[in-house]
């Protein structure tokens, strides 16, 4: 017999509607936890979705986006970088994401 427990978490925005989520499922085969945000993946700390013992994935605002490494990590060792939901090979991820610093550092100064 299957058994499936679900908890969530919701954080409502000051008119009443639904925000975040943090939701956890757990069954007999397995167990996840997603985080959301306006209804789309999203986790600025951590993977926004997780399955213990196969597979990770960051997101920010629904786009695969990871500033520290891949953003896709299976278990079996497999990884995919990603930079607001475009994917690099690893070699060229990381100059990709030296550029999306300076870019975002630099939007920031403007801003000031």
């Amino acid at each position: 017999m299957k058994t499936d427990i679900l908890f969530k978490r919701y954080v409502k925005n000051e008119i009443g509607r639904l925000r975040d989520c943090k939701q956890i499922h757990f069954s007999q085969n397995h167990t996840t936890i997603s985080w959301f945000l306006n209804g789309s993946f999203h986790r600025e700390d951590g993977p926004a979705y997780k399955h213990y013992g196969e597979t990770e994935q960051w997101c920010i605002y629904g786009l695969l986006h990871r500033e520290d490494g891949p953003a896709i990590e299976y278990s079996g060792g497999t990884k995919y970088w990603y930079i607001e939901g475009r994917e690099y090979f690893e070699e060229d991820y990381w100059k990709a994401l030296e550029k999306y610093k300076n870019k975002k550092n630099k939007n920031r100064k403007n801003t000031k």
